[in-house]
């Protein structure tokens, strides 16, 4: 029991750690990196990998590849808790670095990357035989947590009722006058 309660607070710890302390395996994790580098060099903060928003940049990501087509996601931010703000990148290419920097050198990636309202970040991508990697990254502004762990109501505590008193158990009946109900019946 005490284990199964230590990892939960474990992952709750590590749902609240800053991307760069991040420590779990996570195959988009450059992109992460390269964009809190930039961020940070500018004076901003760091992001927080927020888990629903990768795996919401990650089914953009392999549409994109189904689709043969780079798009941003008609439905970005639906489906996800508590964004205030939402914005993404998206783009296609054959190596993360050269991805970044494309980014980068675009004047609205780039706004869309150092955008000062952002506090959560999910990056998703996707990687065809041919090595070409669909990336979807999804930047959002959570003011209020994605999920709340508040334990339910306690109920109030109710002082039973005395018990009551059974009632008189009916007298023995004595075996003469079973006798006499057993002959008046029949």
């Amino acid at each position: 029991m005490r284990r199964g309660v230590a990892a939960v607070l474990a992952m709750m710890v590590i749902q609240a750690m800053p991307a760069a302390a991040e420590r779990v395996p996570y195959p988009e994790w450059s992109l992460v990196e390269r964009a809190n580098r930039e961020r940070v060099a500018r004076g901003l903060s760091e992001l927080t990998v927020a888990y629903d928003i990768v795996l919401a940049a990650r089914a953009h990501a392999g549409r994109m590849r189904d689709a043969q087509a780079a798009y941003h996601d008609p439905a970005l931010g639906r489906g996800l808790c508590c964004l205030d703000w939402v914005g993404e990148n998206i783009g296609v290419g054959s190596d993360v670095g050269k991805i970044h920097e494309a980014f980068m050198r675009s004047p609205s990636h780039r706004a869309v990357m150092l955008d000062r309202r952002w506090n959560v970040i999910g990056v998703g991508f996707v990687i065809e035989g041919d090595r070409r990697i669909w990336v979807s990254q999804i930047f959002g502004a959570r003011v209020r947590p994605a999920r709340t762990a508040t334990p339910p109501p306690t109920p109030a505590i109710v002082e039973p009722d005395p018990p009551a008193r059974p009632p008189a158990a009916p007298a023995r009946l004595r075996s003469v006058d079973l006798l006499l109900r057993m002959l008046a019946d029949a």
